[in-house]
This record gives C-alpha cells, sequence and structure tokens, in this order.
C-alpha cells in the first residue's frame, strides 16, 4: 500500500552496503538554474535521509515510529555519510591539512584566498545541503564582480576540490561543483612581451628590484619559483641552478645562468635568493605595484627572445620547464646542463639587443 503524502518511504540504496535500507523523506522541492539565472528542466523534490538499516523490516518500524512521534534514533555512527557533515569553511580546513604539503605556496595562498574569502556566503552551510544552485548562485555572485574566465575556472576548481574531499570522507555521496557553468565578464590582459629599451634599462640599473625582474627575463623561471629558491641550489661556478615547480616537467630542472646574471648571482649570500626565508607574492609584488608589466611578462619575454635567437625547441622547453609531446623528446633526449648553457649564451647581452 502507498504511503501518503509526507509519510515517509523506505528505499534501498545502490551498491554494497552493510545497511542498504534508508528512511527517505521529502524537504520541499529545488529549482536548478543555467549560468543566467533562467530556471533548467522543472522542480525536482527535495530528499532528506534520517537513517540507515541492514533489513527493511527495521526500516519501516522506525518510520512508522517517526511520523508517530518524530522520535528515531538518527546518525549511526559506523557511517559517516550518516554525521552531521562539517560546513564548508570546516571542509576547507579538513583539505588544507590533508592536501597543502601537496601545493606551492603560491597555490595554497590562491586556494586560501578563496575558500576564506570569496567562499564566504556558504562557510556556515553543511557540506551535505551544498547544492548546484547554492553554488552556481555563488559563482554568479562571483562573477558579476568582473572576473576573466582563468579566475572563474580557478575559482570553480577550488570549491570541487574541497567538496570532491568531502566525498572521499564519505560526508556526501557526490560533487555538485562540478556542475557549476561559468563564463568570463572581464577580457584577459594581453601579454606582452617587455620591449628591448626596458630590457636594457634593467640590466645598466644597480638597483636589485630592477636586477630581480632582469633575473625572470633572462631566466623563464616563474615568480614564485625565484622567491623560493634556495641558494644552496645555485651552482654558480657551473652556470646552473636547479628549481622549478607547478608541473612535473617544471619541477628540479635545470636552468643555466646567462653571463650577465652571474653579478646579480654573487651578491646574494642569504639561504634563499631574497634573503633568510621565502618573500611572499603580495610583499614583492608591492614592490611593483606601479609598473606596467607583470611577473609573467618577464617568463613571455624570455621565451620570445629564445625564439627570436633560434635557441633549440627543445632545450627551451626543458629551461621553461614545458611538456613536450613527442616522445622522442621527452624520453630519448636528454640535455644536459652543458648543452643547456650553450643554449642560453646564444641570446646576447642586454645591451647587445
Amino acid at each position: 500500500m502507498r504511503n501518503s503524502n509526507g509519510y515517509g518511504s523506505v528505499v534501498k540504496l545502490s551498491g554494497k552496503r552493510r545497511r542498504p535500507y534508508a528512511i527517505r523523506i521529502t524537504e520541499g522541492w529545488k529549482q536548478e538554474y543555467d549560468i543566467d539565472g533562467t530556471p533548467v528542466g522543472n522542480p525536482k523534490q527535495k530528499f532528506r535521509y534520517l537513517n540507515y538499516y541492514e533489513n527493511r523490516k527495521d526500516a519501516l518500524y522506525d518510520l512508522a515510529k517517526f511520523n508517530q512521534q518524530q522520535a528515531i534514533p538518527l546518525f549511526v555512527k559506523e557511517d559517516k555519510r550518516n554525521y552531521v557533515s562539517p560546513t564548508f569553511l570546516e571542509m576547507w580546513h579538513i583539505t588544507e591539512k590533508n592536501k597543502s604539503n601537496l601545493w606551492a605556496n603560491s597555490t595554497y595562498m590562491c586556494y586560501r584566498n578563496i575558500a576564506e574569502t570569496h567562499a564566504k556566503p556558504i562557510h556556515d552551510i553543511p557540506v551535505r545541503e551544498l547544492n548546484y544552485t547554492i553554488l552556481q548562485g555563488l559563482m554568479n555572485d562571483f562573477m558579476a564582480q568582473g572576473k576573466t574566465k582563468g579566475v572563474c575556472k580557478v575559482f570553480k576548481s577550488t570549491i570541487s576540490m574541497i567538496l570532491s574531499e568531502a566525498v572521499k570522507s564519505g560526508f556526501i555521496e557526490h560533487n555538485p561543483a562540478k556542475e557549476i557553468k561559468y563564463k568570463g565578464t572581464k577580457e584577459s590582459a594581453v601579454k606582452n612581451a617587455y620591449d628591448t629599451k626596458y630590457i636594457k634599462q634593467l640590466y645598466k640599473s644597480k638597483d636589485f628590484k630592477d636586477q630581480f625582474i632582469l633575473v625572470l627575463v633572462y631566466t623563464g623561471m616563474r615568480i614564485n619559483e625565484l622567491l623560493n629558491l634556495k641558494m644552496s641550489d645555485v651552482h654558480l661556478d657551473e652556470r646552473y641552478l636547479i628549481a622549478g615547480s607547478k608541473t612535473e616537467a617544471g619541477k628540479n630542472r635545470i636552468i643555466p645562468i646567462h653571463r650577465c646574471l652571474i653579478p646579480v648571482f654573487k651578491k646574494r649570500k642569504g639561504p634563499y635568493f631574497l634573503g633568510k626565508k621565502p618573500l611572499s607574492y603580495t610583499t614583492v609584488f608591492n614592490w611593483y605595484k606601479d609598473r606596467k608589466n607583470t611577473f609573467h611578462e618577464a617568463r613571455h619575454t624570455f621565451i620570445s627572445l629564445c625564439d627570436e635567437y633560434e635557441l633549440n625547441e627543445t632545450s627551451v622547453k626543458r629551461i621553461v620547464g614545458h611538456s613536450t609531446r613527442d616522445i622522442t623528446d621527452s624520453v630519448y633526449t636528454h640535455k644536459t646542463a652543458k648543452q643547456l648553457i650553450e643554449q642560453i649564451d646564444r641570446l646576447p647581452y642586454p645591451d647587445k639587443l
């Protein structure tokens, strides 16, 4: 016999479970929306699972008791999915504890900024109550601030990463963040190479802040790689250094030192290139906040110079940490420090550009 509306039901869950039967009650309806806020499809019922059982008989008994006095024993301790789930902010801290040792410092700072600042509206919502509608609304508000497509992509991936950790921990069954849609509401900045006049100014300058940029231009390093560079990894006599992060191809790679950079490296005496400990990106960014050129444009400049002076393409990929698709390059070509130095010496001194 069919139960009356609002009574609830007993359902059998898929997969191999110790308690495959569950009491399920209806908690209203939910409507999904597209990126522009237009309703998609018909509203769907929202369900809440009250408890789990080894057999259908016990579940039906407790469902009847629930409807009589609302007093069944909820949340069996053996199953994490029956706990009152952590909030989004608590889940972020769990993710942070489990995975932060795998992230570069700049990556960690990016994730933390999104999770603790931009995701603040959902901080106190238990992860089991987060759904597509809530998360898409959060994304819509984020896009309304005028964000590029790339920034929106990072925003989505951060939220999705945290909820994926909730799935792995057994707090939720699926990750609703995977369905989030986004589009850029601001054009991405065009990356331009530095002009030769500016590079010559950097080379002639005695200001370390200019020399710092020159190192980026003549090594192709990412900003966080230089911030975290240990001077013990700089082999000045052999004219190469060991550095790299972010990708498998980029980790612990050999980067040749152009002759024009030798005086700059000789002056660095601390454990790290910038002193006793790595400086934060924010600190260094504030040094250059009034300059029109970005740090990443220095890396783009290096690649452009390598192309202009016809350096070996495989060597350039090794230096900047780009993967090579050609299996011959990836497996059979082993570029030594000597070969990479020979290539970097094809670049003229800055005052000869």
